[in-house]
């Protein structure tokens, strides 16, 4: 009797979500869509972010961008080249706003955001209105879109804000030693979602819409949660350190290869539970720039 009742629940559980997402008005899907961008370094897809003007300012994650091996000249600037791509493929090159990465790249760094700016622009983009993270409830019914395992195509998932809470960070900093010591804690405001997301959507918007249609960003998509995610960054680690030995094959297969592939995807993707940081953060600061 216990297999029926459970097939019974999930199968009640499909129908509703299904018809849930059915009743997502048009107007929404669309206006979130065109308002995502594609993110690339020297033309490598590395992330999602989203307009927030129509002069083409655009928000993503902090990680996305400075985290990602930018080439830097010997005095320090970035030689990199950073572009975004739209929904209808067209491509602007973009720059990072010097606040985010300087005075202010702390918060920035802590917090998982940034600011990216396209150069010499004379075009008028659609864009998302930034709301507050107040504005999101647990319980409540999202959305999000981005470019998942950096496909050409977005995708657009639908769930729920499964509960909020507040995440203590300890940021370190090198000292002349070269050894990193924490210099600082921070708290910042975080929801876990019971949504999927990928590698790829990191610094795509988290919405909730009215009944008028009205969209608000209440969160940057930021992280996945796996069970198994930190073992198999250790097993990652330790294969880069045995890359450095040599190699191994069985049967004219790299096993280490394989054994790399298979510990990146269970590191990098979701298995339905994910998490995104407050907007407020960077709607404090953008008000200010």
């Amino acid at each position: 009797m216990k297999p029926i009742v459970i097939l019974f629940l999930v199968f009640s559980s499909f129908f509703i979500v299904g018809d849930l997402y059915s009743q997502i008005p048009q107007k929404v899907v669309e206006n979130l869509k065109n308002s995502v961008v594609r993110i690339l370094i020297d033309s490598i897809p590395m992330g999602t972010g989203f307009f927030v003007s129509s002069d083409g300012d655009i928000v993503t994650n902090y990680h996305v961008i400075v985290n990602n091996n930018l080439r830097l000249s010997q005095d320090g600037n970035i030689t990199s080249k950073i572009y975004i791509e739209t929904k209808d493929k067209k491509r602007y090159e973009v720059y990072i706003h010097n606040y985010y990465i300087n005075k202010g790249k702390k918060q920035s760094e802590l917090y998982d955001y940034c600011l990216l700016k396209i150069k010499n622009n004379r075009i008028k983009f659609p864009f998302l209105k930034l709301g507050k993270y107040e504005d999101m409830k647990e319980g409540q019914f999202i959305l999000t879109c981005g470019y998942p395992f950096g496909m050409e195509e977005q995708f657009v998932s639908a769930g729920y804000v499964s509960t909020k809470c507040v995440q203590e960070l300890y940021y370190q900093e090198h000292v002349s030693s070269g050894v990193p010591v924490i210099a600082d804690t921070m708290k910042r405001n975080i929801s876990y979602l019971d949504i999927t997301t990928n590698k790829g959507n990191s610094g795509g918007p988290i919405i909730v819409y009215d009944k008028n249609e009205s969209i608000l960003v209440v969160g940057i998509s930021s992280f996945i949660v796996t069970p198994i995610g930190e073992g198999a960054k250790y097993i990652l680690n330790k294969i880069e350190e045995s890359k450095k030995i040599g190699h191994a094959e069985l049967l004219g297969i790299n096993i280490l290869e394989e054994i790399q592939k298979l510990a990146e995807a269970l590191t990098y993707n979701s298995f339905g539970i994910s998490g995104c940081i407050s907007i407020d953060y960077f709607r404090e600061t953008y008000r200010e720039k």
